[in-house]
């Protein structure tokens, strides 16, 4: 579809699974509604403010979607022998529902300390300016397409193609920010001195095997390298330094909001 007198290159994607719950990233739930196996339809999808990709939102598309093949999901039931299916160590359904809830909070605790991070960064970038070279801002706009582009199997220049102007100045303001607040943490960690111990990685290790339940020594077999140990270091010098911004700073509580709402704001 021509938009602009552009016709932008198309991009395509093979047996690709939709699943039609009203929950599918790509909300094309009202479109494929009704249809069979072996047909083919076109349409035009405009993309609204809430859509994943923020390079496509205002902008309308022709979609085509040929459908080759329709399965039913069927739900098991709800009960010790599911528990037991998804993993031997669970031996009732309540150790399963125990674990996803453990594992929801830890998400939602990473996801509260995220926001806390971007909240504090932000005030301390309002009262530290600084200028970021041209280079580094266009590397990261181009990082980033990369990433949206390898999700569309297409390149970055054509992603460039279909992000409209305002897309791309929302992309690069996100990116100058994103660069702005890694100076400030490197920046605090030259200052503060920050350093790691063998002991701390030691112990950094050791956590990421129980976290992942993965075997102690394969992690290790991971980090053997002076390169994968030195990327873990500076993790842990990161770490150690939003620590100390916590302690030493204080944030107000904010708005009750939806578990859900709130894991997948964006902002």
């Amino acid at each position: 579809m021509e938009e602009d007198g552009v016709t932008p290159m198309s991009i395509s994607r093979k047996d690709m699974a939709i699943t039609l719950d009203g929950k599918n990233v790509f909300k094309f739930d009202d479109y494929i509604i009704g249809m069979k196996k072996g047909e083919t339809k076109s349409f035009e999808k405009k993309f609204e403010d809430d859509y994943f990709d923020p390079t496509l939102i205002g902008k309308s598309r022709k979609v085509q979607i040929s459908i080759s093949l329709i399965k039913e999901k069927k739900l098991p039931d709800l009960n010790d022998d599911l528990a037991q299916d998804v993993d031997e160590k669970f031996k009732t359904l309540d150790d399963l529902k125990n674990n996803i809830k453990d594992r929801l909070n830890k998400t939602l605790e990473s996801r509260l300390k995220d926001k806390k991070l971007s909240a504090l960064l932000e005030k301390i970038m309002e009262t530290t300016p600084v200028i970021i070279p041209e280079s580094m801002i266009n590397a990261e706009v181009e990082g980033r397409l990369r990433r949206i582009a390898r999700y569309y199997n297409t390149t970055a220049e054509i992603m460039m193609q279909l992000t409209g102007e305002e897309q791309m100045k929302e992309m690069r303001d996100a990116s100058q920010r994103a660069l702005h607040s890694r100076l400030i943490i490197e920046t605090l960690i030259e200052e503060q001195k920050i350093e790691t111990t063998d002991d701390e990685l030691s112990n950094e290790i050791e956590k990421i095997a129980s976290e992942h339940n993965a075997d102690i020594n394969e992690v290790k077999k991971q980090y053997e390298s002076e390169e994968a140990k030195e990327y873990l270091k500076e993790d842990i010098k990161e770490k150690k330094i939003i620590d100390m911004l916590f302690a030493e700073n204080t944030l107000k509580q904010g708005k009750k909001e939806n578990y859900l709402a709130f894991m997948s704001d964006n902002g």
